[in-house]
């Protein structure tokens, strides 16, 4: 009977000792513990500015994409700027300069989701009163207070005397991640003189010099203020791009603002219901069309929920095409739409086809979820647009790292995502717990239909990935 005991004991033992040599081996890695400042109030600006830059030389300790090469980069940047510090006295760092210095330092890690929330993502300093969006055919106008309306879907050819262009390629030491990305995201940089002059871009913070070309063919020159406020205020959010091109996204402000498609006719479907995170249509009897705008809920409408009716409205109706917009779609949580990206190939008839739409703003989970639906739907999948905005292989998940004195918030990553080759027995620790459980290899996702987003098609509501697909299922039909 005690040798029986003593087997069960054995038994339950290692039962127990399973699950907690996993965590410790899968999950725990992906939370450590975040550094503090331990450190006496600052009696100036400067020292407030060192013990804020101490603190952030251990932002490696948390944020696991830094390789060693970057971490070495990032530890000689921030001694430099130690010594900056100290030269400018008690007064410390210029507000922006100091801010701009550590949103390229971060950037270092070369990680879209490793970043400072704060002028790169609109959240602070100054802004002009335009919005302006990047085109394959430039960057334009999609925005504007009412006082500066002839400017509306006018090119921008100059600011400070340099192209856009040019000034793009020099701001981008200060995003992290792929090129895709981080060129729409030069716009928040563009549009703040505050930041601009800072590096040295702009000779003064609060206005900026640009040249247009206007839609009538006139080339002017504006010297434009700059509005004291940033971009974006409300408290958790980002700019992001793909919101500006919603005409009914305009800065809720003391001041009308008008947008380049206020009052058109027709929009085109990608721009439908800007209040929505996610909705559907049937633009035709046998294609169904998708809007994901976030993976997130909705208030009032769950997100998997949304999903299954879709599903069983689609297994009833059985579309010939699906439409998967995921060109605005920054993220959120993958675990919502799992189930869905699974199923959708399997409630299809076997002639069905599907068209996933990507951009710049398709982004972390968005990938996820791009990836998922290229594995399970194989080569009945369609990836059609501009390449995403992350690489297939990322670090994400993490949590923010606060400097005390300064304010400032860093968006750091502790959990790596491979959606091209999947995670493998050798990464246990270093890959997200999750994907071992709902992670796949979903190869090569850039498009395979490679389609331009000029500004000529959209401010004339064409929508060249939905054409772009209308064309390859008439190739289909005819045999091609």
């Amino acid at each position: 009977m005690k040798k029986r005991w003593k087997l069960l004991a054995g038994i339950a033992a290692v039962l127990l000792a399973v699950p907690a040599v996993a965590y410790v081996a899968a999950v725990r890695p992906n939370y450590p513990p975040v550094p503090v400042l331990e450190a006496a109030p600052p009696q100036s600006q400067a020292e407030a500015d060192r013990q804020d830059l101490e603190l952030l030389r251990r932002l490696p300790e948390v944020d696991r994409s830094f390789s060693a090469d970057a971490r070495d980069r990032f530890d000689l940047r921030i001694e430099g700027l130690l010594a900056e510090v100290s030269a400018a006295g008690p007064a410390g760092m210029d507000r922006a300069r100091f801010e701009m210095a550590i949103t390229r330092a971060v950037a270092l890690a070369g990680n879209g989701h490793t970043y400072v929330r704060g002028i790169a993502m609109g959240r602070s300093l100054n802004s002009l009163p335009l919005r302006l969006v990047w085109f394959d055919d430039g960057l334009h106008v999609v925005a504007a207070r009412a006082a500066l309306a002839e400017l509306l879907g006018a090119r921008v050819t100059a600011l400070g005397g340099r192209t856009p262009e040019d000034l793009a390629d020099a701001l981008r030491p200060y995003a992290g991640g792929n090129d895709s990305r981080a060129r729409p995201l030069s716009v928040n940089l563009l549009s703040s003189p505050a930041a601009l002059h800072a590096i040295g871009l702009l000779p003064a913070p609060d206005a900026a010099v640009l040249a247009f070309d206007l839609p009538d063919g006139r080339r002017v020159e504006r010297r434009i203020e700059a509005d004291p406020r940033p971009a974006i205020r409300p408290e958790g959010e980002v700019r992001r791009p793909a919101s500006d091109l919603l005409p009914t996204a305009l800065p809720a402000d003391d001041g009308p603002w008008l947008h380049v498609l206020s009052g058109a006719a027709a929009l085109p479907l990608y721009l439908q219901h800007g209040d929505r995170a996610h909705w559907h249509a049937y633009p035709a009897p046998d294609t169904l069309f998708i809007e994901l705008r976030q993976i997130r809920d909705m208030p009032g409408d769950g997100l998997e929920a949304f999903l299954d009716r879709v599903l069983a409205e689609a297994a009833e109706r059985r579309p010939k095409t699906v439409i998967v917009d995921l060109r605005a779609n920054p993220g959120g949580d993958y675990m919502l739409a799992a189930a869905f990206s699974r199923r959708l190939p399997q409630v299809l008839g076997p002639d069905a086809r599907i068209h996933v739409l990507t951009g710049p703003d398709t982004f972390s989970a968005a990938i996820s979820i791009l990836a998922r639906l290229k594995h399970f739907g194989g080569d009945r999948v369609e990836v059609v647009g501009r390449p995403a905005g992350d690489f297939a292989a990322f670090w994400a998940e993490g949590g923010r790292l606060t400097l005390p004195n300064s304010g400032i918030a860093i968006r750091y990553s502790t959990a790596f995502h491979d959606w091209g080759r999947g995670c493998g027995p050798a990464q246990i620790g270093r890959c997200f717990w999750l994907n071992y459980l709902y992670g796949v290899a979903g190869g090569d996702l850039s498009p395979t239909v490679p389609v331009p987003f000029t500004f000529a098609d959209y401010r004339a509501g064409r929508d060249p990935d939905l054409e772009a697909v209308t064309a390859r299922r008439a190739a289909v039909a005819a045999g091609g």
